[in-house]
């Protein structure tokens, strides 16, 4: 698996170096993730709102959308974490869940309601435990 730089980089850079990697050198990488535990303060950040799950969601269907664009055939992964309140990192996006009625400003939360509605959706998501 290969881990494209979010913190610093650009969906254009992500979908260059999917293309060099399986078309120019055909190296035949499958799966890719987009950043590393991006919702860490730890890890560099070099967008306006840092360690956001609203702006990571909306990078992340940027990046899927472009790197699928060179190669359609690999899978792209995005960064979760569990529970439905772990890591708010600001309260400027809050999502229900459907279930319970219950407004949540979680890291997984927000990626994944802020990716459905942008219609681009991972493959798979990536967990540190």
């Amino acid at each position: 698996m290969i881990t494209v730089n979010y913190g610093t980089g650009t969906a254009a850079q992500a979908a260059a170096w999917a293309h060099y990697s399986n078309d120019v050198k055909h190296y035949g990488f499958k799966y890719w993730d987009i950043g590393n535990e991006c919702y860490g303060t730890w890890e560099a950040d070099t967008r306006k709102v840092k360690h956001d799950p609203y702006t990571y969601a909306t990078e992340a269907a940027k990046y899927i959308t472009e790197m699928k664009a060179q190669d359609p055939s690999i899978k792209v992964g995005i960064v979760v974490q569990t529970g439905e309140d772990s890591n708010v990192n600001n309260k400027d996006h809050a999502v229900t869940n459907p279930a319970t009625g219950v407004s949540h400003y979680g890291w997984t939360p927000v990626v994944l309601a802020t990716m459905k509605t942008l219609h681009v959706m991972p493959d798979f998501l990536i967990y540190h435990r």
